[in-house]
């Protein structure tokens, strides 16, 4: 396979060399043939050449469309005005014809002088079109010259573009990388498939004065700006978290925080829970974000944390409601995600919807939390089409059993 593709490459090359040398060759000639001295000789060649093929002929045949190639070279190899000149000289022939015939009376006056004015005005009509097109060729290749020019200013903007995504994709990911904490009692899994280098999905993860906290956000919009208000949020959170404030206290830092930064026409859904890994209580907020989804573990059934208060970054509307509250058995799965799993379009144009998402979930709670995020996203992704896939985002948090005290976490308040 490799030497197919390598002799194919060098064919390739071999052709587009030829196709360069074919170019040259062809534009040197037609530069030429278009020298004034040049001009002059060949068009007195083609003119010389018809008038004796026409002189040969006779009257019997009319060669009067021969005399087109030496009019329309003229006109293209030095001017309209040559052109003109070379259309009168090529009825010449037609008038000293038309006068012997006259002479003779073989023929009247009116009938040889409407024929010499017929052929001259057809020969003129055919420099003025010629020079009109190679007036227009002209025009068109200057036009063509400098869009072959745009395109390449393009070409390099959108390489440098794609570069610089690139390296913003790389940041994004070094700042926002997921890390969560080893904790007997709560094992948490996760996984961010944004739809473009950057994106504006955010997950994160640790410990909290004793309890592992998981959120989810996702920030509205797309691209490098909701890239960099993820990056805005992921600085607010660590804030908030360091002072140790209570869970409403905490979201209405970042309400505030993020009111006072955000663009009027950006906003944020955000859920935030933190779970006690030795009693599995969860307390959770979430601020216009997708129901949360707990997979219960013996019955395989769920249930919904839905919103528990207004999205955040609104000026004028107050985050900090008080946390709702969820029991978390042993083998129980809280899972959250963003709307990229759900609203992601399949090849037929279908979005996946809640119900087929939730099925994923139940179906997977048996695996550790990374495995099923895993799996979950896999299956996601191989029933979605990849252009019309939007961020996605899967985080679970899975009670275990716990055996000994809390590890040390990425981040100790």
């Amino acid at each position: 396979m490799m030497h197919a593709e390598g002799h194919h490459e060098v064919r390739v090359r071999q052709e587009g060399k030829l196709i360069d040398m074919t170019t040259r060759f062809v534009t040197a000639v037609g530069s030429w043939s278009r020298r004034p001295s040049i001009g002059v000789i060949v068009t007195a060649v083609l003119l010389a050449l018809v008038w004796v093929a026409d002189y040969a002929s006779g009257p019997s045949i009319n060669l009067s469309i021969a005399y087109f190639a030496p009019i329309i070279y003229a006109a293209w190899a030095i001017g309209r005005n040559f052109a003109l000149v070379v259309a009168l000289v090529s009825e010449m022939p037609t008038y000293i014809d038309q006068t012997m015939f006259i002479r003779a009376g073989s023929q009247s006056t009116l009938a040889g002088m409407s024929t010499i004015i017929v052929r001259l005005l057809v020969y003129l009509f055919v420099v003025y079109v010629t020079s009109a097109l190679i007036a227009r060729s002209a025009e068109l290749k200057r036009e063509s010259a400098t869009i072959i020019s745009i395109n390449k200013e393009l070409r390099t903007s959108v390489l440098q573009l794609e570069e610089d995504l690139r390296i913003a994709g790389e940041l994004q990911e070094s700042v926002m990388e997921f890390l969560p904490p080893n904790v007997p009692g709560c094992e948490v899994g996760a996984g961010i498939r944004h739809s473009r280098p950057v994106g504006g999905d955010f997950a994160d993860a640790g410990l909290r004065d004793g309890r592992v906290y998981i959120c989810v956000a996702d920030i509205s919009g797309k691209g490098v700006p909701a890239a960099l208000f993820s990056v805005l949020l992921k600085h607010l959170l660590m804030n908030a978290i360091r002072e140790r404030k209570p869970l409403p206290d905490l979201i209405s830092d970042l309400d505030s925080g993020l009111s006072e930064r955000l663009p009027a026409d950006r906003f944020v859904t955000l859920f935030y829970a933190e779970v006690d890994p030795q009693t599995g209580i969860v307390e959770y907020v979430n601020a216009g974000h997708l129901e949360g989804v707990v997979c219960r573990c013996k019955t395989g059934e769920i249930e919904l944390a839905g919103p528990t208060q207004p999205l955040l970054g609104l000026s004028g509307i107050a985050g900090g409601n008080a946390p709702s509250r969820l029991q978390l058995e042993r083998g129980d799965v809280l899972a959250v995600y963003t709307d990229g799993a759900t609203e992601s379009k399949t090849t037929t144009g279908e979005r996946l919807g809640e119900d087929m998402v939730r099925g994923l979930l139940v179906e997977n709670t048996h695996l550790r939390s990374q495995e099923m995020v895993d799996r979950v996203l896999a299956v996601i992704e191989s029933r979605t089409e990849k252009s019309l896939r939007d961020d996605l985002t899967l985080v679970c948090a899975k009670r275990t059993d716990a055996v000994s005290a809390p590890a040390s976490p990425r981040l100790q308040s």
